[in-house]
């Protein structure tokens, strides 16, 4: 088997992944605004996905055209072949959206109305809704000129209008942008079991007249286009990052059109006429029969009412240990906890940095931010600390894309209140999740920390499943304050005590933790290994693991996206087994367990098997030494690959196939036992589903 045989494709695994998305959206066993919600997702997921994977394919394809991927695919034959399956998935989403979908929807009173069906009494509610709450936001553009189509705005709905003007006999034409700041759905009866609604385009198409008074509308029509979002910071000058930024944000708002999307029953002359404005590739431009920009129809699935329509919510479990109202540390103190939100409250992290911030113990905050939310609890304890004379130094990445704009305000926000804020570190993204605090204590000086999977974002902490690590080893504590040194510029070390953080030692710590699996394999010795990351694309890891597995080693990977990885094939990886969770929650912790003879070493990290992790950025392996920790770890590994509900086992040929329970089999699903083993908050010995190995 040559290389290129070795590595699937990177763009089409990803594919993939949206696929098992868009499939959840289509599962009739789901309640109906749950589907709703998935296939939102997943239009969503594609959009990105054209704007920086395509986006970054088709700046490969002018630079570097004769460059392959470890599949042997160059970049135009990557974006052949990704646009195939982007057409696909739309076309696939809208007939399931006109055949299914919207049909289920109307027998549910979730109406959308048909143009010539609407009442009058609507027709009026309309027309004055428009007046006073649409009109005012309106501004039409002419669009004469190619040089204008730099003010068509990247994801938006944009309305094409024809006019003549009847005095003159001069035709234009004009675009009409509809904003994010007007909702998508406007109901004309909204109650809590019924909701009649139009579209916000199609209100402003209703009533267009009244924009264009006295002028003739020859015709009308909605587009919509992606822009290229993979424009990526210089850093020749390390101490601009922030105008950096900027310019980044205002060159992204302008850049190429990657994608254009018209929706069905624009005429062929009209579309001529915007694709004349941009320089889109024919395989790019996509037309879609039913409403464009489905992504929006998130907010159908988070209304108020149809509870009978939604899933029953699962309200995060408050661990017994914090839900005593005593101060946190000399709980931290005693003992270290592991915590796998969203099943466990999200708040132990919340109370963490305010009681931090309020002590008159603690000295000194080192956090590291990637995604906040936008009002951010975090941020205002940060921001309380350092009024309060404590030493706050935040890590604030500028790079996290598509968040940039509220990290660069939020990070002059913290700057005014006398945090000192580091703007990234040159050349790599920041990627590790970390609290420290500093505490005077009777005994001396102590360390506490915070170690994740996540961001320190309280909302999606609720939507992702993720682990939280508190300890106050002293190792890992001396650790964590070399690892700041490094961010804040003033050292570089080549290793530490307990952790392992890439680019520095994280990648060779991997590569030796398999090849001690390969070794024990070999002779005799029981071997395994247990992986759970959102994707795996690092050639180097990849290798390691085939070599492990033609040892002997069986090797179980839970990989939610990306993976360029080939299982079960015979004489390369026949001992590798592949699948990818797609349920309630999004998986997203990385959580790793080798066999190590028997003596099980676990670790949490912040980072994925992929190359932009292990080799670009800052990222953290946290070792997990506690038994009552590594032994919760274990269970929760273990039960994914007992799950045959949402699970799909990746294939040798790249498909990915459900792994169903039978009629006489017992159903489990993961996410589940996750739940249930958070309600329970103890562990026990039954249920290990891999003994063989073990």
């Amino acid at each position: 088997m040559n290389q290129q045989e070795r590595f699937f494709n990177r763009e089409l695994s990803w594919l993939a992944f949206n696929d098992r998305v868009f499939q959840l959206g289509k599962d009739n066993q789901l309640p109906l605004l749950e589907r709703v919600k998935f296939l939102s997702i997943a239009a969503s997921n594609m959009d990105e996905f054209i704007k920086v994977r395509m986006g970054g394919l088709t700046i490969l394809e002018e630079s570097r055209p004769d460059k392959r991927d470890p599949s042997g695919l160059n970049a135009t034959e990557q974006i052949k072949l990704c646009a195939a399956e982007i057409q696909f998935f739309f076309n696939s989403l809208y007939e399931y959206y006109a055949g299914t979908l919207s049909k289920q929807l109307q027998m549910s009173e979730i109406v959308h109305v048909e143009h010539e069906k609407i009442k009058e009494d609507e027709r009026l509610f309309y027309g004055n809704y428009f007046k006073e709450h649409v009109l005012p936001h309106l501004v039409p553009v002419l669009m004469q000129h190619r040089h204008r189509s730099t003010i068509i705005r990247d994801g938006d709905i944009h309305l094409f209008v024809c006019l003549k003007n009847n005095l003159t006999g001069d035709r234009s034409n004009v675009v009409v942008t509809i904003g994010k700041n007007l909702p998508r759905f406007v109901a004309s009866k909204n109650k809590k079991d019924s909701f009649r609604y139009l579209l916000m385009e199609e209100v402003i198409r209703m009533n267009i007249e009244i924009l264009f008074e006295g002028v003739e509308i020859l015709e009308t029509g909605f587009f919509r286009v992606l822009r290229n979002a993979d424009i990526q910071v210089s850093e020749d000058f390390p101490d601009s990052f922030l105008p950096e930024m900027e310019q980044v944000l205002s060159e992204r708002a302008k850049s190429e059109v990657i994608a254009l999307f018209f929706q069905h029953g624009m005429s062929e002359q009209m579309e001529k006429h915007v694709r004349s404005l941009f320089k889109t590739k024919e395989c790019m431009v996509f037309r879609q029969n039913g409403p464009i920009k489905f992504s929006s129809f998130s907010d159908l699935s988070f209304m108020s009412g149809f509870d009978s329509l939604k899933r029953d919510q699962w309200e995060p479990v408050i661990t017994d240990m914090f839900a005593k109202k005593r101060d946190i540390f000399p709980i931290l103190a005693k003992d270290s906890f592991l915590l796998y939100h969203p099943f466990e409250s999200y708040n132990p992290i919340l109370r963490f940095i305010e009681e931090a911030a309020d002590d008159p113990y603690v000295i000194a905050i080192r956090q590291v931010l990637y995604r906040t939310s936008k009002k951010s609890p975090i941020v205002e304890a940060l921001k309380r600390a350092a009024q309060k004379g404590k030493t706050v130094t935040v890590l604030v990445e500028l790079k996290a894309r598509f968040d940039e704009s509220q990290n660069i305000a939020q990070a002059q926000d913290m700057e005014k209140a006398g945090i000192n804020v580091i703007y990234g570190v040159k050349g790599l993204k920041t990627h590790a999740k970390m609290c420290a605090v500093l505490r005077q204590e009777s005994s001396g000086l102590k360390r506490y920390l915070h170690f994740g999977t996540g961001n320190y974002n309280e909302k999606t902490a609720r939507l992702y499943c993720d682990f939280s690590y508190f300890t106050a080893d002293e190792d890992l504590g001396s650790d964590a304050f070399s690892f700041f040194n490094v961010v804040t510029g003033y050292s570089f070390p080549n290793s530490f005590k307990a952790l392992d953080a890439a680019p520095i030692t994280m990648k060779t710590r991997f590569l030796e933790l398999i090849e001690n699996e390969r070794n024990a394999a070999s002779e005799g010795r029981q071997a395994f290994v247990f992986a759970k990351v959102n994707s795996l694309n690092h050639p180097e890891v990849i290798e390691s693991l085939y070599d492990a597995s033609n040892a002997g080693v069986q090797i179980f990977l839970n990989v939610r996206g990306i993976c360029t990885l080939k299982p079960g094939i015979i004489g390369l990886s026949e001992n590798i087994h592949v699948i990818s969770i797609v349920d309630r929650y999004l998986e997203h912790a990385r959580v790793f367990w080798f066999c190590n003879n028997g003596d099980d070493k676990l670790f949490i990290s912040s980072a994925d098997w992929m190359t932009r992790n292990l080799d670009k950025r800052l990222e953290l392996l946290v070792p997990v030494r506690e038994k009552n920790n590594k032994k919760k770890l274990m269970r929760i590994l273990e039960s994914f690959f007992k799950d045959n509900c949402n699970s799909w086992k990746l294939q040798p040929d790249g498909t990915y196939l459900p792994t169903k329970h039978s009629g006489s089999e017992d159903r489990f699903n993961a996410q589940q036992f996750c739940y249930n083993f958070a309600l329970q908050q103890e562990l026990s010995d039954e249920g290990n589903l891999f003994e063989p190995y073990r």
